[in-house]
């Protein structure tokens, strides 16, 4: 179970001054759309680990990567332009929307917010806000933030919890779990997964309880369509559905073997589940998909390099991003 602790004081204010920026085209190759229905968006700019692609409410895209990258799209992923980061270079975990600001977060504490408000034309200040911690994901709804992070070291996770635009947050430390995804679907109900554990809020996050546990399971990601469907993914080949919003888990047929790191649901209910596999000479990238709301999976055939992320805008326009890769669909994956 969770223990709660009022944070005493709000986040340094972050004083931003007026920096000269020049931001930097991906030049983008042209690559006619394959069979497969997914392309690769080329640049010399991508030849990085890109660890998450995330679609904003407003229809921004943005994909971050190791050392601290970070690029964003105006125009539905047709052109990508780099941002400025100001900070420490390290690992650029997540970013998300909130009703204040756009923000960051990443390994040793990283955190970090857009100095335009979120119009994705400007840079980025970053700061440490408990270097013990890596931060692995953020969620955000309306006034509300969380983000959450496993302390170095240990077994133990923290959830950081705002209800004023990230402004200041309670820390809900979670000992003895390794915890690495956070969603919220409304307000009062979210879930945290991780390893062995799906963990269930109805308070804003500040107490949780075990909803489903399975030491054999490494959960990396959860996402529902609705208050009552949705879906859990991880290792070893592991997809977990449930159909009575988390109250019971059932484990779903893997048809490839490997490590299942991201899952995302299409408006019209297709789910779409991003990964990798070993192949004995490389990781190669696993892309599931089922058209039943995630009941039964099948394998897509395109392949690529290892895949980390993956993230829809609507039911035709998609991205997926991993090991020196970046992909997208504009007819719906297939």
């Amino acid at each position: 179970m969770g223990k709660h602790s009022r944070f005493n004081g709000c986040l340094t204010a972050i004083g931003f001054c007026a920096v000269a920026f020049t931001s930097v085209s991906c030049k983008k190759e042209k690559s006619a759309p394959g069979p497969s229905g997914w392309s690769q968006v080329f640049s010399t700019l991508f030849n990085d680990h890109a660890l998450r692609v995330k679609v904003m409410p407003d229809g921004k895209v943005y994909f971050t990567t190791l050392y601290g990258k970070m690029y964003v799209s105006h125009d539905r992923g047709k052109r990508f332009v780099r941002q400025a980061v100001w900070g420490d270079p390290y690992d650029i975990s997540d970013v998300a929307w909130s009703k204040e600001f756009n923000f960051l977060v990443g390994n040793t504490g990283l955190m970090g917010r857009e100095s335009d408000g979120g119009s994705g034309d400007d840079w980025w200040q970053t700061w440490k806000f408990d270097d013990a911690y890596d931060f692995n994901s953020i969620a955000c709804l309306k006034d509300y933030v969380w983000i959450c992070g496993t302390e170095k070291g240990t077994n133990n996770s923290m959830l950081l919890a705002s209800d004023n635009g990230g402004s200041s947050f309670v820390p809900v430390y979670l000992n003895n779990k390794l915890l690495y995804k956070t969603i919220f679907i409304t307000e009062y109900n979210g879930w945290l997964a991780g390893d062995g554990l799906l963990m269930k809020s109805t308070n804003r996050g500040l107490f949780w309880k075990p909803k489903y546990q399975n030491p054999d399971v490494g959960f990396r990601d959860i996402t529902f369509y609705d208050s009552l469907n949705g879906i859990a993914v991880g290792f070893p080949s592991a997809i977990y559905r449930t159909s009575n919003g988390g109250e019971s888990w059932t484990m779903v047929p893997s048809p490839v073997s490997g490590t299942l790191l991201s899952v995302d649901y299409t408006p019209n209910g297709t789910v779409w589940i991003a990964g990798h596999r070993y192949d004995g000479k490389a990781y190669k990238s696993v892309l599931l998909y089922s058209r039943d709301m995630g009941q039964t999976f099948q394998a897509h055939s395109y392949q690529t390099n290892a895949l980390y992320s993956i993230d829809f805008m609507d039911d035709s326009t998609g991205f997926a991003c991993g090991e020196n890769v970046m992909l997208r669909t504009q007819t719906g994956g297939f």
